[in-house]
Order: structure tokens, then C-alpha cells, then sequence
């Protein structure tokens, strides 16, 4: 980018021409990096970078080089964001039918008393109780 410290010093006074610039730059590669990553949310990640980027550039200090990898890594932070919300997301309810055949008349700690070896059966004895 031709003189890439003015257009930096007008984005950081706010000025329109400048972030229109820096965005004209990035914006191509910032997507298709981010639509490689997670296609279906890409232009939500876009935008949160770019918000993060308007958020913080009077703070950044550095070349176009470090700009640029600036931007990825908030890219890549939102990206990491977006995972740990899917990671979060409730998922659908299994129908009753799956925990009725997963059920069983037998007692659960004789289950686990059947199903433990044989030395820690001698070392760990549970004791059962009959009512």
C-alpha cells in the first residue's frame, strides 16, 4: 500500500478515506482466510474483526506488516471465539426412546460390581446392602 503511514495516521484521526482504504487492502484476504476457516459464519467474523480493528487502531503501533498481522490475529481470535461458542451450543434432545432402550431393571451398583476386575474387587469390596 503507497504510503501506508498516512493512511494509518487518517484512520486513526477517524478519517473515512483512510479506513475505507485499509479495509479496500485487507478485506479480500481477511475473507477468503476466515471463509477457508468457517465458510458458513465468514462475513459475521469479517465484521466482528473489522468492529475490533475500528476499536483498537489508535493504539496500534507498527508497520503495514504488523497492521496486517494485527488484523489476522483478531481474525483469528474471533474465529477461536466462534468455536468456543459452538463448543457451548446446546444440542438437540435425544428423543425418549434412546434413554427407554439405554434403561435396565438391574441395579446400577451391582452393574458396576459385576463389571470391576477381580483385584479391585479385593481391594475396593462395596459393600451392598439388601433391604
Amino acid at each position: 500500500m503507497a504510503n501506508f503511514e498516512t493512511v494509518l495516521e487518517g484512520a486513526q484521526a477517524g478519517e473515512d478515506w483512510a479506513a475505507r482504504c485499509l479495509y479496500d487492502e485487507l478485506h479480500p484476504s481477511l475473507l477468503r482466510y476466515l471463509r477457508w476457516k468457517e465458510r458458513a459464519v465468514a462475513e459475521d467474523l469479517a465484521s466482528e474483526t473489522w468492529l475490533a480493528v475500528a476499536e483498537g487502531i489508535r493504539r496500534f503501533e507498527g508497520d503495514e506488516e504488523a497492521f496486517r498481522g494485527w488484523v489476522f490475529t483478531i481474525a483469528r481470535r474471533r474465529l477461536a471465539d466462534h468455536h468456543r461458542r459452538e463448543g457451548r451450543r446446546r444440542t438437540s434432545p435425544a428423543p425418549d426412546y434412546v434413554f427407554l432402550e439405554a434403561a435396565s431393571s438391574e441395579d446400577p451398583s451391582e452393574m458396576v460390581a459385576d463389571r470391576r476386575s477381580p483385584g479391585s474387587r479385593r481391594c475396593f469390596p462395596l459393600s451392598r446392602q439388601k433391604s
